[in-house]
């Protein structure tokens, strides 16, 4: 079936007929995405994707959510051979686009919405989600499986020289303390929680892309949002998220939550940086997707100055991001 098809097939579970369909922006994945308009003027978003095992995660994690009471958006209908589903549509704003165009009160506060949001993601039992989820808990595999898909991606197609068997070293010297980090620290990790992936609506933060979700530290979801290469947060601004991430995930500063995320945030930012640089690399460099392009220099940027403070540990490291930003300038 194509596009059209499968619009109507959706609207016509929940009862709808389809007046209008366009193709939404180019997403991250191999997911498509449409916004239909039907009859009555009412808008849905209706996602297609081949990968059906990654569309019932979504589902299921969807229904789990928000029967919790996390702002997701609600499934509609769901096509029989599962390979389609449609949802409430949360509007055109993400949280990039008011972190770029609001100042003052409104930002600082929708940013904490957002924040406050995540740390109830994080806390909610793994006894009910753990059957949910597809993916494996965090684990050391998939620190090195992130390393080396930066490497492939992008430090080894940058035109950058550097010593692979130092650069190694430093990789598996930063992976050791990551895999160190407390236990304590573990929950739903969100794994690409960013603010593309946050929707505005009514003032509130919606979640959104959350299927690649797992057992894992919640610190990776609070740097995937400070660090994200296009929110260009200052240094301070990433202390006040942080001190939010930390209010908000431990409210009576029992769990020890300040001193790990203080001690250990730089490390985690590190990589998860490393990580999007892979993607950028993949996304923008080999198949020409401007927005992952234009985050380089960003992300690049930010990974200069985490080696500012920690340079003496990761020499190598240090040579090959200055090196990438003589390519990029």
């Amino acid at each position: 079936m194509n596009e059209q098809q499968i619009a109507k097939e959706l609207l016509g579970k929940t009862g709808e007929e389809m007046a209008s369909i366009e193709a939404m922006g180019e997403s991250g994945s191999a997911r498509r995405y449409y916004r239909l308009l039907t009859a009555k003027g009412k808008s849905r978003v209706m996602c297609v994707s081949d990968n059906i095992k990654e569309n019932d995660t979504f589902i299921s994690l969807s229904r789990y959510l928000r029967g919790k009471g996390l702002r997701v958006s609600e499934i509609l209908a769901v096509t029989e051979d599962r390979r389609a589903y449609l949802l409430q549509d949360l509007g055109n704003r993400d949280l990039l686009w008011h972190i770029k165009n609001d100042e003052g009160r409104r930002k600082v506060a929708l940013i904490e919405n957002a924040i406050e949001e995540l740390a109830k993601f994080q806390e909610l039992p793994e006894e009910e989600w753990r059957d949910i989820v597809e993916f494996e808990p965090f684990n050391e595999d998939l620190i090195k499986h992130d390393f080396n898909y930066a490497k492939v991606n992008f430090f080894s197609i940058v035109g950058v020289k550097y010593d692979e068997k130092r650069f190694d070293r430093e990789l598996e010297r930063l992976e050791k303390r990551l895999r160190d980090y407390p236990r304590e620290g573990w929950g739903l990790m969100y794994r690409d929680f960013q603010s593309r992936n946050i929707m505005i609506k009514e003032e509130k933060a919606w979640l959104i892309d959350f299927q690649s979700s797992r057992f894992g530290p919640g610190i990776y979801d609070l740097v995937s949002f400070a660090w994200q290469a296009k929110a260009g947060f200052s240094r301070e601004e990433r202390e006040e998220i942080a001190q939010k991430y930390v209010k908000a995930s431990d409210p009576k500063g029992t769990t020890g939550l300040t001193g790990t995320v203080e001690r250990e945030i730089d490390y985690w930012a590190m990589f998860r940086i490393i990580q999007t640089l892979g993607a950028y690399g993949l996304r923008g460099l080999k198949e020409g997707k401007r927005h992952f392009i234009e985050s380089i220099p960003g992300a690049l940027g930010n990974l200069a100055e985490l080696m500012e403070r920690h340079g003496g540990e990761f020499p190598e490291l240090t040579k090959t991001v200055d090196g990438a930003i003589s390519e990029f300038s």
